[in-house]
């Protein structure tokens, strides 16, 4: 009775209060509610219907031969996608969306019918389909495994992640369908099909990091759309061209990996215009680069262009630009037999300069010149920005690591960094023993050090065996160039280059013992500073760099009095 009583007290005391301060009570939203499929309904579409607005929709393993349509915004998460199965039956799509907000994970999504124009795993439909997740599935024998289609409008800002997408007719297809990410899905063997295709006014999407192999059509087809950017997939095996670009505009296509496709490695047909292609990798393609009727005039650069049957071919079209001038330079291209004697934008001035001395010729029969004016020596690679995080190194330092941080240009992610191939000078390898979390935790490795929004790949190296290596090449005092080198995982290599200042500190006069003779000389150099110029005081006797030899350097000297180099 005297709990009844309190909980009643408590209600009216609520209710009151409600009733005196009117709008301006807002009850808090409740956790969304969790609908279990079979426990709480015994199909996935009955458990969708009677879910509201941001509910989640929990599937246990099972097979559930359904046909699903998603008209709200919910969450339709699977158990495991090995084990949770949605089976169309072939009676159509398996999958449909028409809302905004829908995410979809964790299962196997299979047999919406052989057709690909009409039958998918899961079909994102509608103007008002925007902002939807599909992730960690596996989307198989569906006539197109997923589809994202705008009607009158776009379908936009979808995220297509991480999913398993084989042995469809086709493999992923945008159409109507703007500013999507599609990255980390493998997709392979979709048997008539294209990879991934993207058309009719599918504008600014991002495709990046998939493996697109061994489909039966095109591994990526772009038409009539522009502004996507297509980097760092893996493009091998495909039945047709690797990437087939048709009426495209200001396309950027960068960091692929694009080889052994049944055409071209790229084909650029009707269009290109400010399309950039840039820093691939196109090898053992029956054609390299096609251009045909390419009126846009794409521009490309960077690229290494190894061992196709045709390296290049032009099928009439306007001039088109083949290298990013000098000394940025062209392509590397496998079968070029110029030689590097000669430097300058003219290369008429004597000495080499990594171009070769005369153009490559690109075969274009009927069309205007197409000429590489700047042919690479060597196979291009990209630069990394490195950053050693210690302006000072003291050669005499106890301390266990030094730590470098790797920002990979565009088109590249520092996750494909392959450390095992990590060298500091060509010599000292990272440390890289699994014990330790910044070794094998991703958010331990993948930082952004300098918070500019880029992620950067940290490594540690063991301070005494850098410090050994700048003493052992008469190192003691000044700045030190430390250049690292390594590859990602699919073989691309790269290479960046920091700066720090060394000292001994303590040995002023470099003889590798700090004693009297080095307590003279901070006494025969002694300046409070600030310098007037680069002559005003000794370099070798400011320890810590603070433009002025004093007392903080004496103490710096007594500190290490008496050590010798090892």
């Amino acid at each position: 009775m005297e709990r009844r009583t309190f909980y009643g007290v408590v209600s009216a005391l609520l209710l009151t209060t409600m009733l005196v301060w009117g709008t301006e009570i807002r009850l808090a939203k409740s956790d969304p509610a969790v609908l279990r499929v079979p426990v709480d309904y015994p199909t996935i579409q009955e458990a969708v219907d009677a879910a509201s607005l941001g509910d989640i929709v929990y599937v246990y393993a099972g097979t559930y031969y359904e046909n699903v349509v998603i008209d709200k915004s919910l969450d339709l998460m699977g158990e495991n996608r090995e084990t949770t199965i949605i089976d169309g039956s072939l009676a159509g799509n398996v999958v449909y969306v028409t809302a905004s907000s829908v995410s979809v994970h964790g299962f196997t999504v299979r047999n919406s019918g052989t057709a690909w124009q009409n039958n998918f795993g899961i079909y994102i439909f509608g103007e008002g389909s925007d902002s939807n997740s599909v992730s960690d599935n596996i989307i198989t024998n569906n006539g197109c495994g997923i589809r994202l289609e705008g009607y009158l409008g776009d379908s936009s800002n979808n995220v297509i992640d991480g999913n398993s997408i084989t042995d469809n007719g086709a493999g992923l297809s945008l159409w109507l369908s703007s500013n999507n990410r599609i990255y980390r899905n493998n997709v392979q063997n979709n048997n008539y099909g294209v990879g991934i295709g993207v058309a009719m006014n599918s504008n600014d999407n991002i495709i990046t990091e998939n493996n697109i192999t061994d489909n039966g059509g095109y591994g990526l087809e772009v038409a009539q759309s522009g502004r996507n950017t297509i980097t760092a997939n893996k493009i091998v095996g495909n039945g047709a061209d690797g990437i087939w670009l048709g009426k495209t505009s200001h396309s950027i296509i960068t960091a692929n990996n694009i080889a052994s496709n049944g055409g071209s490695g790229i084909r650029v047909e009707w269009g290109g215009g400010g399309d950039t292609i840039f820093a691939n990798n196109i090898k053992n393609n029956l054609v390299g680069i096609y251009l045909w009727l390419s009126w846009g005039a794409p521009k490309i650069y960077h690229n290494n262009i190894l061992d196709n049957v045709d390296q290049a071919d032009v099928y009439s079209g306007p001039i088109n630009t083949w290298d990013d001038g000098y000394p940025s330079g062209g392509n590397y291209w496998s079968d070029y037999e110029g030689t590097d004697v000669f430097s300058g934008p003219l290369q008429d001035t004597p000495g080499s300069d990594g171009i070769g001395d005369t153009p490559y010729i690109i075969e274009a029969p009927y069309a205007l010149e197409n000429i590489d004016h700047y042919p690479l020596i060597n196979p291009w690679t990209p630069t990394a920005i490195l950053d050693i995080d210690l302006d000072t190194l003291n050669l005499k330092s106890m301390g266990r690591w030094i730590t470098a941080y790797i920002q990979l240009p565009e088109g590249y992610s520092p996750a494909n960094i392959n450390a095992s191939t990590i060298l500091l000078n060509r010599t000292i390898a990272p440390f890289l023993d699994p014990k330790y979390g910044f070794v094998t935790n991703s958010s331990g490795y993948l930082v952004d050090h300098n918070n500019d929004g880029v992620l950067e790949r940290m490594l540690k190296f063991d301070r005494a065996t850098v410090q050994s290596l700048i003493y052992n090449q008469g190192i003691r005092y000044g700045d030190v160039a430390l250049t690292l080198t390594g590859e990602l995982l699919d073989g691309t290599s790269f290479e960046g280059t920091d700066v720090v200042f060394v000292n001994y500190a303590g040995d002023v006069n470099s003889d590798g013992t700090i004693n009297i003779l080095d307590t003279a000389a901070i006494s025969a150099h002694w300046y409070p500073g600030p310098p007037i110029g680069p002559l005003s005081y000794d370099l070798n006797a400011d320890f810590n760099r603070d433009e002025a030899v004093d007392i903080i350097d004496v103490g710096i000297l007594s500190v290490n009095w008496g050590q010798t180099t090892p």
